[in-house]
């Protein structure tokens, strides 16, 4: 009798941790949900030497009071592209998705292609590897 309390002790544990393991962390996000959101890009720079390491020295500060550049990524796949030079906003409807195990952000703006080199809930690091560009740029982005 003893050990069947032991036994069912265990089991009743067991089955409490590996339930308990199991669930979902509300904190995760997907990707796509991530990317959700306005983003304003705060540097930008070529990969003068093409390592596909963004490194401080390649990148410079982007935007001041009359120059700035934002992305708004809608759920549904589409999203604005705001482009702010000499004071004049201009304003372009685009659409978005990724590719590649997420590892690709694909826009339909200039045939736009980003490889991610990292993403967080509030920073976007990213290379540009569309042929839009002589050479490929570096973009870091910072959640609004």
């Amino acid at each position: 009798m003893k050990y069947s309390i032991i036994n069912l002790s265990i089991i009743v544990c067991s089955a409490i941790v590996l339930f308990t393991a199991c669930k979902k962390n509300d904190g995760d996000k997907s990707r796509h949900n991530m990317f959700v959101g306005k983003w304003k890009i705060t540097e930008i720079g070529a990969d003068s030497n093409n390592n596909n390491i963004p490194e401080p020295s390649e990148l410079q500060p982007s935007g001041d009071s009359c120059y700035g550049i934002w992305y708004q990524f809608n759920d549904d796949g589409s999203g604005i592209y705001t482009f702010l030079q000499h004071c004049q906003y201009t304003y372009t409807n685009f659409t978005w998705s990724l590719h590649g195990n997420d590892e690709y952000l694909q826009t339909r703006l200039n045939a736009g292609s980003a490889y991610i080199y990292s993403l967080t809930n509030s920073m976007w690091v990213g290379k540009d590897t569309s042929s839009f560009y002589p050479y490929k740029t570096w973009f870091v982005g910072m959640k609004q």
